[in-house]
């Protein structure tokens, strides 16, 4: 081969050499522009393979990585705007892409409820403390664990039985980044005492009646109580007892346990003293008689009196 047939290859090489080194590109996707941290972007190499070149990937985050993996996953702990770039080498020859993306600080979630801790029915209020991130705090959606769920902020929920309750808030800010927080038995119910009680006697035809009370109530810890005889006169002892001219009576009890909580129950029209008058009747199947002698026909008779709570009668007829 003379002189000049070699000048001629070396510019046929050198001229497929430059076609091939412009013939490769750089290319690549990300699964988003704009994530929320912390996030994992997942990148797909798009470019041409080519044996005679290698891939170096920088992230934006200071390092430089060599990887021919065409999918790569990147972990992105902190916000802020990154600049990815793949660059394809050979030898001096550089093929560059860029993308930028952008990851946003996202909300804290957090949570008061007012009041903590009471008696039943507790109605408590929830409001959001959260701490907004590069946006505003759109959203918020409660749940109180027990398959109610509330929507926006503030929330009002009321516990009508005694036992510890837990609460979960999830709060989006307007880049759809979201936080949440589980507080859990944040709330505490009370148990309720019971209030209850039993006179010595209900009736009697002449005053004065003594009538001796015995609590039956119960609750938590030290118990205070509080006493109507409903004739003027009270007490906070225990057991009650008190004295009754004519006429009728209620009478009611608050029990109150070491927590503040309390009952109250009133029996109304509970003593009765002095004479009374009644009507006494009689009825058959549906049909109702009243001081008529057609009740004395033959058949089978249930014979009432109007008033109420007698503690005995006796019946001639």
């Amino acid at each position: 081969m003379n002189f000049n047939s070699f000048s001629i290859a070396f510019v046929i090489l050198g001229a497929l050499s430059q076609m091939t080194m412009q013939a490769q590109t750089a290319d690549f996707s990300v699964s988003a522009e704009s994530f929320c941290a912390p996030s994992i972007v997942v990148i797909h190499n798009l470019s041409d393979e080519n044996p005679g070149y290698i891939y170096l990937w920088d992230f934006g985050k200071g390092a430089v990585v060599q990887s021919a993996e065409m999918i790569l996953y990147e972990n992105y702990p902190d916000p802020g705007q990154y600049t990815i770039t793949l660059s394809l080498v050979n030898g001096t020859d550089t093929v560059k892409k860029q993308k930028n993306i952008t990851v946003y600080k996202g909300p804290k979630a957090n949570l008061t409820a007012s009041p903590m801790y009471g008696c039943p029915p507790l109605t408590v209020v929830y409001s959001d403390n959260s701490t907004p991130g590069d946006a505003a705090i759109t959203g918020y959606r409660w749940d109180f664990q027990n398959g109610d769920m509330h929507i926006g902020n503030p929330a009002t929920y009321t516990y009508a039985d005694s036992g510890a309750y837990s609460i979960f808030l999830e709060v989006t800010d307007a880049n759809g980044c979201s936080s949440y927080i589980d507080s859990r038995d944040l709330v505490h119910v009370y148990g309720k005492p019971t209030a209850d009680f039993s006179p010595s006697a209900t009736f009697a035809c002449n005053a004065p009646l003594n009538v001796q009370f015995t609590n039956l109530s119960t609750g938590t810890g030290t118990m205070n109580y509080d006493w109507n005889f409903g004739n003027g006169r009270q007490s906070t002892q225990f057991n009650g007892n008190t004295s009754y001219g004519d006429g009728t009576f209620d009478v009611s009890l608050v029990a109150t346990d070491q927590n503040g909580c309390k009952d109250t129950l009133t029996k109304n029209e509970l003593i009765s003293v002095g004479t009374m008058t009644g009507t006494i009747y009689a009825e058959e199947g549906t049909q109702r008689y009243v001081q008529d002698s057609s009740l004395l026909c033959p058949g089978n008779l249930q014979i009432y009196s109007s008033l109420p709570k007698l503690p005995s009668m006796r019946w001639d007829i």
